[in-house]
């Protein structure tokens, strides 16, 4: 037999080196299987370090879910305040031109004023001098006086400058105040964060590195565990 082996080891000549064959084929069909779907290196946790892995998986899964959310509620709330400010700006610039502009209505409306009272005047001087030519006895004393129009009490106010400075202060403190609540809200976030990342702390997980099982984890999970 040594001598068959040594001249022709891959030949089959009889029954028994057939069986001999099958078995040793059979053991090592079980044997590649028995490691190719081996999970379990201590007996019996197997299925509790499977759980583990869903658990893990799925406390994973959530922690990102409500880091996203919360970055979208910062950045929703951030811009919001954002745009707060600009509006701030542009209505302090809207504001000054509606002041410039009621200024300049005022002027315009005392200039009125003043051409209504001219063309009253020169209106009722051509009446009086008709009525001087046709008159017989001498014109009453107030035809020498003009007509005066009576004027509306529309003023500038003083404070105008100063409404306007303290205005501008306000607006200055409300956008502080806005960046301050934006800067609160990013240490908020930070910190709840930081609290996720406690608690991630909290298992040494380190020995499990080491467990043939793990390969091919997300890279969250292989970066937890």
């Amino acid at each position: 037999m040594i001598e068959r082996l040594s001249v022709s080891p891959f030949r089959l000549a009889d029954i028994n080196s057939w069986s001999f064959f099958g078995v040793g084929l059979v053991f090592s069909i079980i044997a590649f299987l028995d490691g190719l779907f081996f999970s379990d290196p201590y007996p019996g946790y197997g299925e509790v370090h499977q759980r583990w892995l869903r658990a893990h998986q799925a406390y994973t899964d959530r922690k990102s879910a409500l880091i996203e959310e919360l970055k979208a509620i910062r950045d929703d709330t951030s811009e919001n305040i954002k745009e707060a400010q600009r509006d701030l700006g542009v209505r302090r610039s809207e504001h000054d031109a509606i002041l410039q502009a009621r200024g300049q209505i005022i002027v315009q409306f005392a200039q009125f004023e003043r051409h209504l009272e001219e063309a009253g005047n020169g209106l009722l001087q051509r009446y009086r001098e008709a009525n001087q030519r046709k008159r017989s006895t001498k014109p009453p004393k107030h035809f020498a006086k003009p007509w005066s129009l009576e004027r509306m009490n529309v003023q500038i106010q003083a404070s105008t400058e100063t409404a306007r400075e303290d205005l501008r202060a306000q607006i200055r403190d409300s956008q502080s105040m806005l960046d301050q609540q934006v800067a609160a809200i990013h240490e908020e976030f930070d910190r709840a964060v930081s609290g996720y990342h406690q608690i991630d702390a909290l298992v040494d997980e380190a020995p499990l590195k080491a467990r043939p099982v793990l390969e091919g984890l997300p890279p969250t999970e292989a970066r937890a565990v």
